[in-house]
């Protein structure tokens, strides 16, 4: 008998609600305003709605709703003239597969700050106010979703949490900590290195 996970569940209306909000850039605060409840209903939605997304991290949930259309994102920009390094496609690919900043940085051999940095450097570029919001923003420009243009190769985009074809492969920790794993990694290292 095999045993198969199981999907993400579906949203609730509030769930959804507080969710695309804070994808838009709102604080859990300001979204509790907006929703007319208390902050930590806001919260708790966020938490049910992570943990139905299989995803800890709010920016991965949001790209995860996005990709599964429980929540809608922006309209593409279509004459959006953004071009990322390959570090910072790198660490915007890992947020939005969930993944936290410690695990972007062991994953790519950098230290934390360096990846702070270049979260700082997306948010400034893309005019963000969080990093949920930079997933959003990364939606808008065409640089996460099914529009996205690819300045990076798939191999690196696949080794930061998330496959080429924009699905997520489960447990990618595997492949990283593989010794003999090829040059993508440690290409984006090097982008990262050469930028400071």
């Amino acid at each position: 008998m095999t045993s198969q996970l199981p999907g993400p569940l579906r949203l609730s209306a509030r769930e959804r609600e507080a969710l695309q909000l804070i994808a838009s850039g709102m604080t859990p605060a300001e979204a509790a305003t907006e929703m007319g409840v208390c902050t930590s209903r806001v919260n708790r939605c966020l938490r049910y709605a992570s943990a139905k997304l299989h995803s800890p991290e709010r920016p991965g949930a949001v790209h995860r709703a996005y990709r599964l259309e429980e929540i809608s994102p922006s309209e593409s920009i279509d004459d959006a003239d953004i071009v990322l390094s390959a570090g910072q496609h790198g660490v915007l690919r890992g947020l939005a597969g969930g993944q936290d900043l410690g695990w972007i940085a062991a994953n790519i051999g950098v230290r934390a700050d360096v990846v702070r940095r270049v979260v700082r450097e997306l948010m400034t570029l893309l005019g963000a106010q969080t990093q949920t919001h930079l997933i959003y923003c990364g939606w808008e420009f065409g640089l996460l979703g099914p529009t996205r243009r690819d300045a990076t190769s798939s191999s690196i985009v696949g080794a930061l949490g998330e496959s080429p074809d924009g699905t997520s492969p489960g447990n990618c920790l595997s492949a990283s900590r593989d010794r003999t794993t090829p040059g993508p990694l440690r290409a984006l290292h090097l982008a990262i290195l050469l930028r400071e």
